[in-house]
């Protein structure tokens, strides 16, 4: 193969122009394959790797990130979700696991996947649309741990195993068309004119997320469909449907089960307790706990407020939890009834209301529906991406490593 690529670093006489060349026959000449990588600031290139399934397929390491490249060079986009603006110094394509391992200067080593990059072929940009092979997926046996201090803020990552990850393409033109056919479901009506024409003057805070209305539809939404050996589809997932290549996940969970009318007894209990929890509250108020805690606190279990409302306030997912970047002073320290709620407050606040039950088993009294879908076991199933009138499918295999301390159906 007569074909290689060089950059050059000239940085130490302070010119900062990224160099990328490309020879095709064996050195002979070179031509420049810069194109529209970003000039003007600390941009110099360290590295450049091609891609060796899919020759189009380029990435570069500059001194403040990575850049991609999907036709040989003759554009280039920023390649850093997850990487903050450091130098890269190397690059390297696992060949196994189709993931790019960037080793950065300061910021250790990085690492994506790329199998569906590796996938955007020619034929799948002209047919505008595609589902990816999904890599094999695994269940982890290890148990989860808990009881850590959590210390200046709370951090949690997906547990490796917990979820099988499904990608796939939306070109333009058909983007587009889910967009027009989104719109004409959704006729507008003169009350959401006059709605959106006053949002339009109000301050961002009053919008949703992005300067969407609270409550309005998400968009287009292509449906993904995972169906088991026997043919019996176990679960079923929405994706966005703008273009671009999109990323879901499926937990490995099947149908959550129906919920059973709680019996007499129980009905019994949970009053009980409903009424205790309202006494602990207003007690742990008149002690000089914040009140917009305590009830957020005792909120599940008195009717005030939903079991996945609770969760969400003290993750950040709905808004009402700290900002994981704001400083919280000596937090080891702190005592009971801060204004912001913790996972501590939590259990203590359960021991406080069912002294002999636990917080986990306080939670699951309270919880609605039919309880957790069960885990599904590992095997092969069919994965089917339905967008517009278009559907493909493909093939995942789902393996479980080591054993689970309970029934995964449980």
């Amino acid at each position: 193969m007569d074909r290689f690529y060089v950059t050059f670093d000239n940085h130490r006489t302070n010119d900062f122009t990224p160099y990328v060349y490309v020879t095709d026959n064996g050195g002979e000449s070179f031509r420049s394959i810069a194109s529209d990588l970003p000039t003007g600031s600390v941009d110099f290139v360290h590295v450049i790797r091609e891609d060796k399934r899919n020759e189009n397929l380029l990435f570069v390491g500059t001194d403040v990130g990575v850049y991609v490249s999907t036709n040989r060079g003759a554009s280039w986009q920023r390649f850093m979700e997850g990487l903050p603006a450091v130098p890269v110094h190397d690059l390297q394509i696992h060949p196994r696991d189709r993931e790019l391992i960037a080793g950065t200067h300061g910021r250790s080593i990085w690492i994506v996947d790329i199998a569906p990059l590796q996938d955007m072929t020619d034929q799948v940009m002209a047919d505008g649309v595609a589902l990816f092979e999904p890599k094999p997926a695994f269940q982890f046996g290890t148990p989860p741990r808990g009881g850590e201090f959590y210390a200046q803020s709370y951090f949690q990552r997906p547990t490796p195993g917990s979820n099988a990850e499904i990608s796939y393409f939306i070109g333009e033109e058909l983007a587009a068309e889910l967009q027009a056919a989104f719109d004409e479901s959704r006729p507008q009506r003169g009350g959401e004119r006059q709605q959106a024409q006053q949002g339009a003057q109000r301050p961002a805070m009053a919008q949703g997320p992005s300067g969407a209305r609270p409550g309005a539809a998400r968009g287009p939404q292509v449906e993904i469909t995972v169906t088991d050996a026997a043919g019996e589809a176990v679960s079923t997932i929405q994706g966005p449907a703008e273009a671009g290549i999109h990323k879901v996940r499926w937990n490995y969970r099947g149908p959550a089960p129906e919920a059973a009318e709680p019996g007499p007894y129980r009905t019994k209990e949970r009053e009980e307790l409903s009424a205790r929890a309202k006494v602990v509250g207003d007690s742990l108020i008149e002690a000089g706990w914040d009140e917009n805690t305590v009830r957020r606190l005792t909120g599940p279990y008195t009717g005030e407020m939903s079991q996945a409302a609770f969760m969400r306030s003290f993750t950040g997912g709905g808004g009402q939890g700290r900002d994981p970047e704001e400083f919280q002073e000596r937090p080891a320290e702190q005592m009971g009834g801060g204004s912001r709620g913790s996972f501590g407050q939590m259990r203590e606040v359960a021991e406080l209301i069912a002294p002999d039950m636990g917080f986990r088993a306080l939670r699951a009294m309270f919880r609605s529906g039919g309880g957790q879908a069960p885990l599904m076991d590992p095997g092969i199933y069919t994965i089917t991406l339905k967008a517009g009138e278009r559907t493909f499918t493909q093939t995942l295999v789902v393996e479980r490593v080591g054993t689970f301390a309970v029934s995964p159906a449980g």
